[in-house]
């Protein structure tokens, strides 16, 4: 059986931001987005940088179940205060994905990545990560999947997700970790896994999760 070659996927990552949602939107001040546009910025291209963050928003609805789904909005403020990146996966005018990343001076945590079913198994998902494990400060990345529990009803997909990280070059820690009583097991892009800084970056989370917001 032969088997196609994939290409890689010319993505664009575009920052998402509340300025997203409210139509109010300083693009000169990025110029990732700048240079994705190509040019001054108007009304039609602040109503098309919005449709990005709806189909952003429907891709979160398809790919996680209420339990474990937030809204993209409840990110935007942190990321505003750039305390973790939200960005839209493009390939030209294309939304195929999105990823929430959140980091820290020791260790980054990739809380979401998303891609559009429609557009799975096509390399995006492998692209985006490649990225990603790029780090100036060479901090690892570490992200979590659902635990492997054969009483599950979706085990088949938990094996298959567990094997594309690992086959993106993640590791097993042997830790896992809980989330709203959700177990996950902890994937590390780098053998030399702090658990004392993920436990940290996951306590950081949890306070920033409790704080009262205006």
């Amino acid at each position: 059986m032969f088997q196609t070659a994939l290409k890689t996927p010319r993505l664009t990552l575009i920052p998402l931001s509340e300025a997203h949602l409210n139509h109010q939107i300083a693009m000169d001040a990025d110029r990732d987005v700048m240079r994705y546009l190509g040019g001054p910025q108007d009304a039609n291209s602040c109503q098309w940088r919005t449709e990005h963050f709806h189909a952003a928003g429907h891709i979160n609805q398809q790919a996680f179940p209420e339990g474990q789904r937030i809204p993209l909005e409840i990110f935007l403020p942190f990321a505003e205060q750039q305390l973790l990146d939200v960005k839209c996966l493009c390939e030209g005018s294309l939304v195929v994905g999105f990823y929430v990343l959140i980091p820290d001076e020791q260790i980054r945590f990739l809380s979401f990545l998303a891609i559009d079913p429609q557009h799975r198994s096509q390399g995006y998902g492998s692209e985006v990560l490649r990225r990603l494990k790029v780090d100036a400060k060479n901090r690892p990345l570490t992200l979590c999947i659902e635990s492997l529990d054969c009483r599950a009803e979706n085990i088949q997909q938990r094996v298959k997700r567990k094997a594309f990280y690992l086959r993106n070059g993640f590791h097993e820690t042997g830790h896992h970790q809980s989330f709203h009583g959700n177990q996950y097991e902890v994937l590390c892009s780098s053998e030399t896994y702090s658990h004392r800084a993920f436990l940290a970056l996951m306590k950081a989370i949890e306070e920033s999760d409790e704080s009262p917001r205006d």
